[in-house]
């Protein structure tokens, strides 16, 4: 999955040159896959606010594949989420910039080079937390 981005009927899923039309709110959708990978949306936002010290427009740990960040405010109905798992680069343009997918396919966004660069080192950041920094405590059960 590329991004997420709402339309008239829902939402619509973007996937290696295919767009799915799915009749569900943004928020349900992102909410669902949570839930399949054990956690909810808002369970996932607060770990984020918590390991990042960060309060807006957090990155959304869904799995190893799939990390959503918010183009902006998520309550916005112009709002993107974006799998960064799934950006190859991004190219400064006058009116924004242009999100390159590992597919080769583009999405252009107006938010600026500064601010898109800015939340894909935050989700590289939260990223490799997740993946190599777990805190877990283990009692030594098997003796």
């Amino acid at each position: 999955m590329n991004y997420i981005t709402r339309s008239v009927a829902g939402i619509q899923v973007s996937k290696t040159n295919e767009v799915f039309e799915l009749n569900k709110s943004l928020m349900a959708f992102v909410n669902e896959l949570c839930l399949i990978n054990g956690s909810t949306f808002q369970g996932r936002r607060e770990a984020a606010k918590c390991i990042l010290k960060k309060k807006s427009n957090l990155p959304i740990y869904v799995s190893k594949k799939v990390v959503l960040f918010p183009t902006e405010s998520i309550r916005n109905s112009a709002c993107l989420m974006v799998n960064f798992m799934e950006v190859s680069h991004i190219t400064e343009k006058k009116d924004g910039c242009d999100l390159v997918f590992k597919d080769c396919t583009k999405l252009r966004v107006k938010q600026s080079f500064s601010r898109i660069s800015k939340q894909l080192e935050m989700c590289e950041r939260f990223s490799l937390y997740m993946e190599n920094e777990k805190k877990v405590f283990t009692l030594d059960l098997y003796k």
